[in-house]
């Protein structure tokens, strides 16, 4: 398997014609709504491919980053190009994706279409969206919720312990434990 193209691939005989949700693991959201519900409530309003985004104010060079067009409403717009991982400086905005996505099944066309061409190297999913983007079926939504990367050892630690304190029978362990390594 050569990337996230590659992988997404080996599904399609599982989906058959259904609508697709991917979720990339190492990016965990808490919110009231789940996020998959509201992707979901999205891609009914609008009938087309949804990627949850949002804002990051520093360096967005580790991401795919949206290249926004019109304005569907306060929190989605539509889609007209995406760069993965793009150099400092060349970066269409600041609006990231996050790793989470609701795609019809034509996904899958799109990414053998590319993938006839691709010649080596990993095989992105960016690249199917690409050709969705350029049938304007993509729209980007700036989720409700926190999103935290467990891809790094500290964004990690602090999911595990977000979820945690949300239990109070567990805030008293963590309490304990903090006041006895900070001692």
């Amino acid at each position: 398997m050569r990337g996230t193209g590659d992988a997404l691939l080996l599904a399609e005989s599982w989906v058959g014609n259904s609508p697709i949700l991917v979720a990339y693991p190492d990016d965990i959201v808490f919110a009231e709504e789940s996020l998959s519900l509201q992707m979901r409530k999205k891609y009914e309003a609008y009938g087309k491919a949804v990627l949850a985004t949002m804002e990051i104010a520093g360096d967005v060079s580790r991401y795919g980053v949206v290249a926004p067009s019109g304005k569907l409403d306060e929190q989605t717009v539509m889609v007209k190009g995406m760069i993965e991982k793009p150099a400092p400086g060349q970066e269409p905005s600041k609006m990231v994706s996050i790793g989470r996505y609701l795609f019809e099944s034509d996904i899958f066309t799109k990414l053998k279409q590319r993938r006839e061409i691709y010649q080596g190297g990993e095989f992105f999913l960016t690249d199917g969206i690409e050709e969705l983007i350029k049938e304007e079926k993509v729209v980007a939504y700036n989720f409700e919720g926190q999103r935290l990367d467990t891809g790094k050892p500290e964004g990690y630690l602090e999911a595990t312990l977000e979820y945690a304190w949300r239990f109070p029978e567990y805030q008293e362990i963590i309490r304990r434990f903090a006041g006895e390594k900070i001692k």
